[in-house]
């Protein structure tokens, strides 16, 4: 699950190949032990942070005194127990860096995203992302014959999904129509079943976000949704189970995978009895600047991209390495930077994980091969 992205996930089984394997929702659930003081002590805030004498809610010492949360602590390999992986569609459109289905290193993998699909505006139906995709579905589904213990999801919605435009409230209003959300059902699972996939991540960015297309009421609607989502695939008899802007940025830009942010967006979760097991952490390949000749998306620099800057002379790149908050940054063309992460950072976020028992890693769209790779050559 990203910082702010509200991603579940469902699986089940693929309904003509494997009608035997159950499915299940992978939710949150669990027992953290939280310690308190006058600080953390109110119950007016949200999510269980702290409200500080002055009352405003937080999590820091600013927030909480001295008041710490007990984190789940692990020695161990459990990141490595689920490695997912996103594969692009409309990657085959860019002029170079580009990977067919066929040539995905699925060798690491133990799941595999296509993303995206959208939801049809007026039918509430699941529709390409893109026409010229269709042909990848059952392309991507086949990598199952290669490695028979790989899970392939579908990924619905995305970043683009809500930005303004037809499909901006897509998602708030599924969720807040019973109606709607039956005829979504039916067409999900007859997608799921004729494509054989195994599963579906629900990328919703963001709930209750108004500039993102939500509105208040899905901070209920969304638990309501998968409640009757969940309804709906029992009814069909699956079997299955729970498995698991705003005034603060500042005029400061840090790194976007910065690992101090994410130790205090894991604080929430350990606040709110959320089980380690079922937290995912995820790994970008990508820094955020402008567009990339390869990825020609604007805020998106890859991985290659950024190592072609460093190795190119004309580019005046210099690197350094933020040890506090785990990430690589450079500095080029006079005047531009970005920050990203390589070897050496993941390496200290895949430490991270283990010692805090998470219970898997998931690999952002930009880079499957340099994904796959790196999962190799650090599971145990």
């Amino acid at each position: 699950m990203k910082h702010k992205d509200v991603n579940h996930t469902l699986i089940w089984p693929a309904v003509r190949e494997e009608p035997n394997r159950t499915h299940s929702i992978v939710g949150t659930t669990g027992t953290r032990q939280r310690e308190s003081s006058e600080y953390a002590s109110s119950e007016k805030c949200p999510l269980n942070v702290c409200c500080s004498a002055y009352g405003f809610c937080g999590t820091t010492s600013d927030f909480c005194g001295n008041s710490t949360v007990a984190e789940p602590v692990c020695d161990g390999n459990s990141a490595t127990k689920k490695t997912i992986a996103y594969y692009e569609g409309w990657n085959l459109e860019r002029s170079c860096d580009t990977m067919t289905p066929e040539s995905i290193p699925i060798g690491g993998y133990t799941h595999l995203n296509f993303a995206f699909l959208y939801i049809d505006p007026d039918l509430y139906t699941i529709t390409p992302m893109a026409a010229d995709q269709e042909d990848l579905y059952s392309r991507v589904v086949a990598l199952k014959k290669r490695k028979t213990d790989l899970e392939v999801w579908i990924s619905i919605g995305g970043w683009a999904f809500n930005d303004p435009g037809s499909t901006v409230n897509i998602f708030s209003d599924l969720a807040a129509s019973s109606s709607k959300q039956k005829t979504f059902f039916q067409s999900l699972l007859s997608f799921l079943g004729e494509y054989g996939f195994d599963g579906v991540d629900l990328d919703w960015e963001y709930p209750v976000a108004s500039d993102r297309g939500g509105s208040d009421a899905d901070f209920e609607n969304y638990v309501t949704f998968l409640a009757n989502l969940r309804t709906a695939l029992d009814s069909a008899g699956k079997d299955g189970g729970w498995d698991a802007e705003d005034p603060w940025i500042g005029s400061i830009v840090n790194a976007h995978t910065n690992l101090t942010e994410i130790a205090l967006a894991m604080d929430l979760l350990w606040r709110n009895d959320i089980e380690p097991s079922k937290v995912v952490m995820g790994l970008g390949f990508y820094g955020r600047s402008k567009a990339g000749p390869c990825t020609a998306s604007a805020g998106i620099l890859s991985f290659t991209e950024i190592e072609s800057i460093l190795k190119d002379s004309s580019r005046g790149a210099n690197k350094y390495y933020d040890s506090e908050a785990a990430v690589q940054i450079i500095t080029f063309d006079s005047n531009q930077w970005v920050s990203y992460d390589d070897w050496e950072s993941f390496a200290v976020k895949m430490d991270y994980a283990n010692s805090h028992c998470l219970g898997g890693l998931v690999g952002t769209h930009q880079n499957l091969y340099l994904y796959a790779v790196w999962v190799e050559a650090n599971h145990h």
